[in-house]
């Protein structure tokens, strides 16, 4: 005779149930975990599937990315020039939450204004391209602008 697990009252050696409190005596033979057998590949693919072991780094891929401007817009108050850019991403990745500087040259190319900006909320598709406008400050002694693409991520969500 042996001891139930759960009453502690003396049950038959091969009882796998307690006659008295139904209680298991082996959890592996309880019927509960048995839906535990099927939540755990379905959570191990769900991880597969988020590509969380999969770190993409920007840096890889920055020469896969082309900015061409697109047009200049002044904006009612003179203060500020909204520059519209087209993004091609040419990876198999989608990437989104871009960190990008706006940097302004003079006539000489010297450097004169840079503005550093994040858009949480941009989506690049893999093979496609996208619009990006950013506000500069309106400056005269700016000519030309330039984008670069400093960080971009792969978050699944």
């Amino acid at each position: 005779m042996k001891q139930c697990k759960s009453c502690m009252k003396e049950i038959d050696n091969n009882a796998t149930k307690c006659p008295y409190c139904q209680g298991y005596q082996q959890w592996f033979k309880n019927p509960q975990y048995l839906g535990f057998l099927f939540v755990i590949p379905f959570i191990a693919f769900m991880i597969w599937q988020t590509n969380m072991f999969k770190s993409k780094n920007f840096t890889d891929f920055k020469n896969n990315f082309k900015v061409d401007e697109v047009r200049i817009v002044q904006s009612d108050n003179n203060k500020y020039d909204i520059i519209t850019y087209l993004i091609s991403n040419d990876t198999d990745i989608k990437w989104n939450r871009i960190n990008y500087e706006v940097i302004g040259y003079d006539e000489s190319d010297k450097l004169v204004l840079t503005n550093s900006e994040s858009e949480w909320k941009f989506i690049i598709q893999p093979h496609s391209q996208a619009y990006l406008s950013a506000k500069v400050e309106r400056n005269k002694n700016v000519k030309k602008w330039k984008m670069k693409i400093t960080d971009l991520e792969t978050s699944r969500f």
